[in-house]
């Protein structure tokens, strides 16, 4: 999956391997760079990287996160039960239609 051009781009689990992910966005020229994880201590590491949003899904209450976020490309990364539950709320059955 190539990220375009002012895309934006949604990274499940901001450990090491996210905030790659996370660094390859903002250099693929993505607009909008989302970072989504239960641990809020690391969103300032995730902003300096280039993530322009964080989000925590435990902040939202009820609200799936799939209402708070939108974007073109997401990724998920880490053993994160919680946000693997909340992405796969975003796609439902649709989860492995399009993984290149």
């Amino acid at each position: 999956m190539q990220v375009t051009a002012g895309s934006s781009v949604a990274v499940f689990g901001l450990g090491a391997v996210g905030l790659a992910v996370v660094q390859a966005a903002k250099m693929a020229g993505a607009s909008r760079i989302i970072g989504v994880d239960l641990n809020k201590d690391k969103f300032a590491i995730a902003t300096t990287l280039g993530c322009t949003d964080c989000v925590c899904p435990a902040d939202h209450g009820d609200t799936p996160v799939q209402s708070v976020i939108v974007g073109e490309y997401f990724f998920i990364f880490g053993n994160f039960l919680a946000i693997f539950w909340q992405f796969l709320a975003i796609f439902g059955n649709g989860l492995y239609r399009q993984l290149d």
